[in-house]
């Protein structure tokens, strides 16, 4: 395609798109009388929306980083998660309330901890 061929296509492309100002005005009358709340006008700006997609991914690589840290049996004591996992256990035992299920997150934690001790005596 020539260049005279694409600065037309381009100046019709130019003249087909409506101005910022009939955006924005478009914009707000809908808004009013469709009746939305004010929450969206949040996203209106683009700095917050790449804030919120940050907070988002960093939050979704948090999560499951903390998963992994508290499933995987590959997270001992020498290993740099270890401490993700000994903070989610301190929480997993703050938040249960009855006797019970204390106990049982107590010996959980003491049973994993000793399967911790026999893999790092199998592994040297």
């Amino acid at each position: 395609m020539d260049f005279k061929t694409r600065y037309q296509l381009w100046k019709l492309k130019q003249m087909a798109q409506p101005s910022r100002i009939f955006a924005k005005t478009l914009e707000k009358e809908l808004r009013t009388r469709m009746g939305h709340g004010t929450w969206w006008v949040f996203l209106k700006s683009e700095s917050r929306r790449i804030a919120i997609a940050t907070m988002s991914g960093i939050l979704l690589i948090g999560g499951g980083t903390g998963v992994y840290a508290y499933t995987s049996d590959n997270v001992m004591p020498d290993h740099p998660l270890y401490v993700l996992r000994t903070a989610i256990e301190n929480v997993e035992m703050a938040t249960s309330f009855k006797a019970e299920r204390k106990v049982y997150i107590q010996r959980k934690q003491e049973l994993r901890h000793q399967q911790d001790i026999e893999r790092m005596k199998n592994r040297k």
